[in-house]
């Protein structure tokens, strides 16, 4: 049976009715193309009835789906194994008996359902209902109706919600104001089933329109002999069907995982609109299409990226000279653990710059080294500073079209000390916190809290 399990990514699900429905000719090797579903999780429902024992195999051979079937009786379940085992795709497609009642799927998995026999699986009391449970969005169900295939499609929502950075949205803020049913459970895991360096692999993930795209060092590549943590992991960006888990595409990225710096503050700069995804490669800033994982455009930043942002067609980025760290968890025990230090400036040397996505051409820039950058409408806000010890903070806010500067507080404005962290934005105001000691996440804890207005 398929089952993955879910790891920092949870959909929230929605019932939709299937789109007026598109009819085709009942050819077999024919259904896949009528569908136009290439990749992802395919379920053959009523296998090797109405059309024969090889199309299970058929749907399998032809694309890059992964096909479970589902036979109504053992002479069914037979040839259509046969079939598979006789065209060597054992891994790609498997086949068995139907359960005793309902479909043996978490909701929404599919990317394809291939309906065989709808009236034989109605009379086990499987509808158009429970298809339709199984059935991802945007997902495309095939049912044969006498001698042609019916194609319908599972609409997908303009406003479904899309977690396009991080922290959710340019604002930092990861509140979503859609429901979720608990329990919510496991879906799948990203990678390999274990961390090769003991810490997080993950280091940054996004996810629009059906895909999730992650920075992680979980893959083959990085397994080698020698102890672990000597080993340089290398990054990959990664791209997986979000419905499933299903492995679409992925690129190396030339970036070594840090082993430390575990913190969220220190996510890696990642962001998407479901059609690009920008990611640091090397010591630059690329846009990948993400559907193919072709690097399309490349970005002329003045320094490694930390952080980023996109807005509408807008990408905000934030370099650094030189990283530098300040620490969170003053442990006595272990004052040189590096493992929850927050990454900050190094020095004085820095850039705040705004590209245009499509075309890549710089549209301002701010020669400063911003420790956060966060976004408001069409208003960018970061906080900047020098190295650690930090001895002056100013917050400055631009338009984002123009790079106009609207506004600029100083840390001596909001009381004594230059140790605030930009925590976040939303309505018409801007969040600082101060950092308590003893906490990784002035997000979650913090000794002082400093709120402006937009």
């Amino acid at each position: 049976m398929l089952h993955h399990c879910l790891r920092r990514f949870t959909c929230v699900l929605f019932v939709l009715p299937l789109l007026a429905p598109h009819l085709f000719c009942a050819d077999g090797p024919h259904v896949l193309r009528d569908a136009g579903v290439g990749q992802g999780v395919c379920l053959h429902l009523a296998c090797g009835s109405a059309a024969g024992s090889d199309l299970t195999a058929d749907i399998a051979g032809a694309g890059d789906l992964l096909v479970h079937a589902l036979a109504l009786d053992a002479a069914a379940c037979r040839s259509v194994r046969a079939a598979i085992r006789v065209r060597g795709l054992q891994g790609k497609a498997m086949v068995e008996l139907f359960p005793s009642e309902g479909l043996p799927y978490v909701s929404e998995l599919a990317d394809l359902v291939v309906v065989e026999d709808p009236a034989a699986l109605a009379k086990r009391g499987v509808g158009e209902a429970e298809i339709d449970r199984v059935l991802a969005l945007g997902g495309v169900c095939m049912t044969r109706i006498g001698e042609v295939w019916r194609r319908e499609v599972k609409a997908r929502p303009k406003d479904t919600p899309a977690w396009t950075h991080p922290f959710r949205g340019p604002d930092g803020n990861r509140v979503v104001p859609d429901a979720v049913s608990w329990p919510v459970g496991l879906r799948w895991q990203d990678g390999l089933p274990i961390n090769i360096g003991h810490w997080a692999s993950t280091r940054s993930w996004v996810a629009a329109k059906g895909r999730v795209f992650s920075i992680t060092m979980t893959e083959a590549a990085n397994i080698q002999p020698g102890p672990g943590q000597s080993i340089d992991k290398k990054q990959w960006l990664v791209a997986r069907n979000a419905a499933n888990g299903v492995p679409l595409w992925k690129i190396p990225l030339g970036t070594s995982d840090p082993r430390s710096d575990l913190t969220p503050l220190n996510t890696l700069p990642l962001a998407t609109d479901g059609e690009l995804v920008l990611a640091p490669m090397e010591k630059g800033l690329v846009a990948v299409d993400a559907a193919s994982g072709e690097v399309v455009r490349t970005f002329p930043v003045a320094h490694p990226p930390v952080r980023l942002l996109l807005v509408d067609r807008t990408a905000i980025v934030v370099g650094w000279e030189k990283l530098g760290r300040v620490k969170m968890w003053n442990s006595v025990d272990n004052a040189g653990s590096s493992l929850w230090d927050v990454r900050v400036p190094g020095t004085t040397v820095g850039a705040v710059q705004a590209f245009d996505i499509d075309s890549g051409t710089c549209l301002w820039q701010d020669p400063v080294p911003a420790q956060t950058v966060l976004a408001l409408g069409n208003t960018a806000v970061y906080l900047v500073q020098g190295p650690s010890p930090v001895t002056e903070q100013v917050v400055i806010a631009r338009d984002i079209a123009t790079g106009k500067e609207r506004w600029r507080t100083t840390h001596a404005q909001l009381g004594e000390g230059a140790d605030f962290f930009l925590a976040g934005v939303g309505g018409d105001v801007i969040v600082l916190a101060r950092h308590k000691p003893g906490t990784v996440n002035f997000r979650t804890r913090c000794r002082q809290a400093v709120v402006l207005s937009v």
